[in-house]
């Protein structure tokens, strides 16, 4: 499903917006390409993308708002800078596309998958919370730097670093990483 503008919602107070992609091994695509996608929402909207392939994509040519949301898998793309509404959290991996900047505006991010920076990422003093509990997991900076970086993963046995890294603030490994 692309949507190239936002996604409205017209229901009483205390409405719940639900966007289902495919669960199981099925793939389910969600493109946003508005710059703020969702208004007249009341709470948060859920995206249930439970599919292991599941990915909700920002790709505005341009600024636009990520919600504060659980993701699947998390792409950015286009140009322009994709700024967090909120903490955000993927049950997969987070991908920042070559023309695109993530900007977290102080925001934390929880991560269970890859992170994968083709792109720019601006902390902006934000943390950003490795709590996977996959074998693995793969950290691509881009040559962006964290601000806090927690390595919080239950059954994660490594986690390989592609690249250089710099934590410009804490590094955090807790017990069981």
């Amino acid at each position: 499903v692309s949507v190239g503008g936002t996604i409205n919602t017209d229901e009483e107070s205390g409405s719940v917006v639900t966007i289902t992609l495919n669960t199981g091994d099925e793939t389910g695509t969600l493109t946003l390409s508005g710059s703020t996608p969702f208004t007249n929402v009341v709470g948060s909207p859920t995206f249930d993308a439970n599919g292991d392939n599941a990915t909700v994509i920002y790709s505005r040519a341009g600024a636009q708002t990520v919600r504060a949301v659980i993701y699947r898998n998390l792409t950015l793309s286009g140009s322009g800078t994709k700024t967090l509404g909120g903490a955000v959290s993927t049950n997969g991996n987070l991908t920042i596309d070559s023309s695109s900047v993530l900007d977290t505006q102080g925001n934390n991010i929880n991560i269970a998958g890859n992170w994968v920076n083709n792109g720019t990422f601006t902390h902006s003093s934000g943390t950003v919370t490795f709590d996977g509990e996959d074998n693995e997991q793969y950290i691509t900076s881009g040559g962006s730097s964290f601000y806090n970086l927690d390595i919080a993963n239950t059954y994660v046995d490594t986690v390989y670093l592609q690249d250089a890294l710099d934590v410009e603030g804490d590094l955090t490994i807790e017990e069981g990483s």
